[in-house]
Order: C-alpha cells, then sequence, then structure tokens
C-alpha cells in the first residue's frame, strides 16, 4: 500500500507517500494523536490488492471545537470506484442541522447543495457544511459524503454525535 497523509502524523510527513506491505490478516493503524487540526481527511491510500479502510475518531465533538457529549466515531471508507456525483442527505427530524462533509476524487470537483454552487475543491480537499431538513448534493466529479449528527449540546438534543457515509 502506498499512504499519502493529509497532515503529519508522528513521523509520516503531509503529502509525502510511504509504502507499508501486509499479508493478508495483517492490519496497519495511521493514527495521529495531535491537536487540531490534525485530522487526516484527504489522506490517500493506494493498494495493488483488496484492502478494508477505516476512518475513526476516538471522542469526537460535532461540530467542532468542543460541544458536550463526545462519541466514539468509525466508518468503513468506500474505495474510490464507489464514490459518486449524486446523493440526497436527511436530517435527524429531531435535530436542528447536521454536518456534511464532501471529499474530492480529482481536481476542480465543483459542489452544488439544493442546487448553489458550494465550493470547488481539489482531490482530497474537504468541504464541510451545516444543512437542515434535507440537501441534494451534486457535483461534476467523484466524491464521498459523509453526514454527521450533532453533539446532544449543540441544540439540546439527548443524543450523542454520529458519522454515516451516504451512499451515492
Amino acid at each position: 500500500m502506498t499512504i499519502t497523509p493529509s497532515v503529519t502524523t508522528g513521523s509520516r510527513t503531509a503529502g509525502a507517500p510511504y509504502v507499508i506491505s501486509l499479508d493478508a490478516g495483517q492490519t496497519y493503524l495511521l493514527q495521529n494523536t495531535g491537536g487540531a487540526p490534525n485530522d487526516l481527511t484527504g489522506t490517500q491510500i493506494d493498494s495493488n490488492r483488496p484492502v478494508a479502510v477505516f476512518g475513526s475518531h476516538a471522542a469526537a465533538n460535532v461540530p467542532a471545537p468542543a460541544v458536550g457529549y463526545a462519541d466514539y466515531l468509525v466508518e468503513q471508507l468506500l474505495p474510490g470506484s464507489q464514490w459518486g456525483r449524486e446523493f440526497v442527505a436527511v436530517a435527524s427530524p429531531d435535530r436542528a442541522e447536521e454536518t456534511l462533509r464532501v471529499i474530492a476524487a480529482s481536481d476542480a470537483t465543483d459542489v452544488m447543495i439544493n442546487g448553489e454552487v458550494a465550493v470547488t475543491l481539489d482531490a482530497g480537499d474537504v468541504f464541510e457544511s451545516t444543512f437542515a431538513g434535507t440537501a441534494a448534493i451534486t457535483t461534476d466529479g467523484d466524491v464521498l459524503v459523509a453526514q454527521y449528527s450533532h453533539s446532544a449540546e449543540f441544540d439540546g438534543a439527548t443524543s450523542d454525535p454520529h458519522m454515516m457515509l451516504v451512499p451515492a
């Protein structure tokens, strides 16, 4: 596997690819224990064999900076071949709003939310925005979309944060 971290993590420098060799059943952990904004979102992983990649956070407050009630968030990430260009996100009915994160696969990707151009992203770039009700996300390049429910103190709902991938 060739891994190109989006931020410097331990001895691994942001933007500098490095190679890890794994045998069947082995795992590798790339973990950032530094303070904000050391988010590994946008890290590129290329492999010559099928691998599973998980994105997680040990005690996430959503949105950051900290609001009360953190939780462990984890999702198995989709391979680039399964990213898409049209998505619909629906907020939980008891929440005032939720957060979307959009990650681009290629440069100059225009992202529209509910018909309005929100941002143009380059490969590995991340756009974060809140929404209420529903959000229709359309792009002219492949993206991955994650949806986050907020920590309880954000809007008074009885809830810990959670993360889920929005299917294309």
